[in-house]
């Protein structure tokens, strides 16, 4: 089972991660000049849309998967359904993320790679894992 501080850790290489291939995506496109343009740049809209909406749907499950936990559980077992929410809301925002990344480089866009992993940073840093949800406190 995971302590605090390994949620910590694994959410911090969640942000380092989408980060990382934000900046990557986004130096191959403005700076090198990579040109796929395999899918048109219009779907981006579409594709921006979809990944807000998984982005949502995971602070949203990871909420109400925290509000689920019941308030008479050891510790040890709050902190481990805790760490579930965590996980798989995490995992849905940072895939909105790296869905929009990915697409912008097959479309050649280096402004929705910018775009797309910058709001994906920005809402896997609002949504870190607190020590009071953790422990239960309201």
């Amino acid at each position: 089972m995971l302590g605090f501080k390994q949620i910590q850790v694994v959410w911090l290489g969640l942000v380092a991660g989408l980060g990382a291939y934000t900046c990557t995506a986004y130096v191959l496109l403005a700076l090198a000049g990579v040109e796929l343009a395999l899918v048109p740049p219009a779907v981006m809209p579409y594709v921006a849309a979809g990944a807000v909406a998984l982005m949502l749907a995971g602070v949203s499950l990871k909420g109400r998967m925290v509000a689920m936990i019941p308030s008479g559980l050891e510790p040890a077992q709050r902190l481990e359904r805790y760490t579930t929410a965590v996980v798989v809301g995490l995992a849905l925002v940072e895939g909105g993320g790296v869905l929009v990344l990915t697409l912008s480089l097959l479309a050649g866009t280096s402004s929705w790679a910018l775009i797309g992993g910058g709001l994906g940073v920005a809402m896997l840093v609002w949504s870190r894992p607190r020590r009071e949800e953790a422990a239960g406190a309201p």
